[in-house]
Parts: C-alpha cells; sequence; structure tokens
C-alpha cells in the first residue's frame, strides 16, 4: 500500500467504477485495476492543563476509526477529574479508560484536574472540634471555621494548628496548608 492512500478494491477499469468479481470464472486475459483513495487524517490538538501534561498515542493527526489513547501526567500532586473531547464543529466523543475512537472530525483534548487534597486531624482531651465546612479531605487555601464544645467544664480559646513543618495558634480558623494537619483544641477550665 501506499503511504496517505488506502486500498479501495479491484475493478475492471482505469476510472474504477466496476468492482471485479473474484466469483467470476476467468477465460481470457483480464486487467484488472486497483483503486487507492487517499486517507482522511484529522488534527488532534492538546490543551495544556494548568498542572501537568496531556499526551496522545498517536500524536497530531491520524485517521477517523482509530483508537486514540491519552496520557496525564501531573507536575504538582494533582490528579485527573475527567477528560474531555470537543470535535471541532461541536459535540464531544466519549473517553473510556483513557481511549476515545476517532471521529471523522479534527478534535480537541483538555481534562479536568483535581486538585490534591489534605486531611484535618482533631485533638481535645476534654471535648470535641468541630470544623466548618466538615468533610473527608481539603484543598489547600480552604477556610475552616473551628468551634469547640465540652460537657465536662472545659473551654478552649485558642487552637494550635501543626503540619509538617509547621505550626500556628488560631482562635476560631485557618486556612489549609497543602499538607494533612493536626487542630488541637489548648483546653482550659472553666472558672
Amino acid at each position: 500500500t501506499e503511504t496517505g492512500f488506502a486500498f479501495g478494491g479491484w475493478f475492471t477499469e482505469s476510472a474504477c467504477t466496476n468492482e471485479f468479481d473474484f466469483a467470476t470464472p476467468i477465460m481470457k486475459n483480464t486487467a484488472l485495476y486497483a483503486k487507492w483513495t487517499p486517507v482522511q487524517y484529522y488534527d488532534i490538538t492538546i490543551t495544556k492543563p494548568a498542572h501537568g501534561t496531556i499526551t496522545s498515542d498517536p500524536s497530531g493527526q491520524t485517521e477517523a476509526g482509530n483508537s486514540v489513547a491519552l496520557t496525564y501526567n501531573s507536575d504538582e500532586g494533582y490528579t485527573l477529574g475527567e477528560w474531555e473531547v470537543t470535535k471541532e464543529e461541536g459535540g464531544t466523543v466519549t473517553v473510556t479508560d483513557n481511549t476515545f475512537t476517532m471521529p471523522a472530525s479534527n478534535v480537541t483534548v483538555s481534562c479536568i484536574e483535581k486538585a490534591p487534597t489534605y486531611t484535618v486531624t482533631t485533638k481535645a482531651e476534654h471535648g470535641t472540634i468541630d470544623l466548618s465546612p466538615s468533610q473527608a479531605t481539603y484543598e489547600a487555601g480552604t477556610e475552616i471555621t473551628l468551634s469547640y464544645s465540652s460537657t465536662t467544664g472545659y473551654e478552649a480559646k485558642t487552637f494550635t494548628v501543626t503540619w509538617d513543618g509547621g505550626e500556628r495558634t488560631v482562635e476560631n480558623s485557618f486556612e489549609m496548608p497543602a499538607a494533612d494537619v493536626t487542630v488541637t483544641a489548648n483546653e482550659t477550665p472553666v472558672k
């Protein structure tokens, strides 16, 4: 085969309009003509995410119907949220297991990144610490409000927030650093 062309069958004349029937007995010398059709290639354009890179295999261009494998590499602890593959004329392409089938259209590949998240552990010997918002993990920069309750005669007017490489005393809120933290209530007996 010739690069950039697809074989379209054997024909009985050079115009390639009447396809040869191989079930027909050949009784004399017969000339056959190969039909070659130019292959249409479509562009794969990658939109660089803010916190990583995207690659495709194949890259650049491919034919409609080919499988295209996508890879996301993070450079800052982010993870892949979801793929977005958009056709040039509009509409989306389904991505399953990081692979899509190339449509008969140029496409743009992008992704939604998920920021790294961190945990908050609370420590209070005579009461409980409540966090707002209350969730399992937090993105760096999230403002967290702290409240303390005790049924045994203690109060906490300040809290110590510690993480790997840092410590801060706060009254009732703090901004989540890019690390897991422990919040300790600085408890004192109520007078």
